[in-house]
């Protein structure tokens, strides 16, 4: 009970409060996984002279220790991985509680604090005053995100003759309070995207680059490309939940108007845009090939990108995602209007998300010559080397940290 006392006096104005609301709760939704606590793991000074808390996911650092080394999946059991293997090199024990746990009242004195999402309130309050706050942010600043978002609706609605719709497939509703609050105490964030950091200017007092990593399909990795051919082939991998705020409906729509151009859909494609592109699906130059992910059918996607040269994404604002981040582990061009930094030598952007802006990009990557291409497909993997390996994001993870004095 000493701990939980010294957390009476250094929050006593907050404490009855949030007591009294875990009382009426009256117990932990089932849902909710169980705090991990005191991971040393990567500690190389026992025991630990600092300690961190993050709000992550328990269940992912449990997935990442059972699947080690061979994680899968980046986003977020590779993140929680590589943040706490980070932090325990430079001397932290880690407590990880789950994102969405309201009820969560810390009882120690955190030194460090990683916040991420909108139901961070109740950790914040019980907080000592001299730790640090980190704020990881998987994608734009809440208002940004929904005006983007209701943007996107109104333009897919009104091309397609629809009424408009207020409820988005990825949707922060009833967080917004507690995000804007976290972005506001942090002392500095991270997040994934130079056009994303942006839309916390004003609101944090220091928000950073740094780009997350992916794990590449080892399985699919082609072992040879066809440049020539692959000239006129692109990729959409990267438009999984939420497919219009990804801008999957503006890639139909460009790929509808380049019939000499071939668009292979690799991602769940959701009913609002089945229904609303029925005959834009059928035509011959717009392949929906996200079956391959099947395991029989694995061969097919290796084969398929054996003669693609790009990866085209139109998403709003959030930085690139981790799928998008595996194909450039393959090689792929970036191609559209993508959160990235990438130079003229690796990849064909534009400045907009318009269909008329998009129909330009694929042209212009289309008749880049073959050589053009093999180069820059060797540029982009050593970038996805440097940036976006998952032990690279945590080396680099591991610098910033430092640069910060933690």
């Amino acid at each position: 009970m000493a701990s939980f006392a010294n957390e009476i006096l250094i929050r006593g104005t907050h404490i009855a409060e949030h007591l009294a609301k875990a009382i009426r709760r009256n117990a932990r939704p089932q849902s909710i996984p169980a705090p991990e606590f005191g991971i040393t793991k990567f500690c190389t000074e026992t025991p630990p002279k600092k300690r961190a808390l993050l709000s992550l996911s328990p269940t992912a650092w449990r997935t990442a220790v059972a699947q080690a080394p061979d994680i899968e999946i980046f986003n977020i059991i590779g993140l929680t991985f590589e943040i706490t293997k980070a932090l325990n090199t430079i001397g932290y024990a880690v407590d990880i509680v789950d994102i969405c746990d309201k009820d969560f009242l810390p009882q120690k004195p955190y030194d460090l604090y990683l916040g991420h999402g909108g139901h961070t309130g109740a950790i914040l309050d019980l907080l000592p005053p001299h730790a640090f706050v980190i704020h990881y942010a998987s994608g734009a600043a809440w208002d940004a995100f929904n005006k983007m978002s209701q943007e996107r609706y109104d333009n897919f609605c009104a091309r397609r003759g629809l009424s408009k719709k207020r409820q988005f497939v990825r949707s922060i509703a009833g967080t917004e309070s507690g995000e804007e609050r976290l972005a506001r105490r942090a002392d500095a964030g991270f997040l994934s995207g130079p056009r994303t950091v942006a839309t916390f200017d004003g609101i944090s007092k220091r928000m950073e680059l740094l780009y997350l990593g992916a794990y590449v399909q080892k399985d699919i990795v082609p072992a040879k490309r066809d440049f020539s051919a692959g000239r006129r082939n692109f990729l959409c991998a990267g438009a999984t939940s939420g497919n219009v705020q990804k801008g999957l409906d503006l890639i139909i729509e460009t790929f509808a108007r380049l019939p000499r151009l071939n668009l292979f859909i690799y991602c769940k494609v959701e009913k609002e845009i089945l229904d609303a592109y029925a005959r834009e699906l059928r035509l011959p130059n717009i392949h929906y090939v996200y079956h391959y992910s099947i395991g029989p059918l694995r061969p097919k996607i290796r084969a398929l990108l054996e003669r693609v040269n790009f990866t085209f994404g139109a998403p709003i604002d959030t930085g690139p995602g981790t799928a998008m981040l595996g194909t450039l582990g393959l090689g792929l061009i970036p191609v559209g209007y993508i959160d990235i930094d990438a130079s003229e030598s690796e990849s064909v952007l534009g400045d907009d998300f318009t269909v008329e802006s998009l129909v330009d990009c694929a042209l212009r990557a289309s008749e880049k010559p073959a050589e053009w291409c093999e180069q820059a497909s060797a540029s982009i993997m050593r970038r996805f080397t440097k940036l976006h390996e998952p032990s690279q994001f945590g080396a680099n993870f591991k610098d910033w940290l430092q640069s910060l004095g933690l």
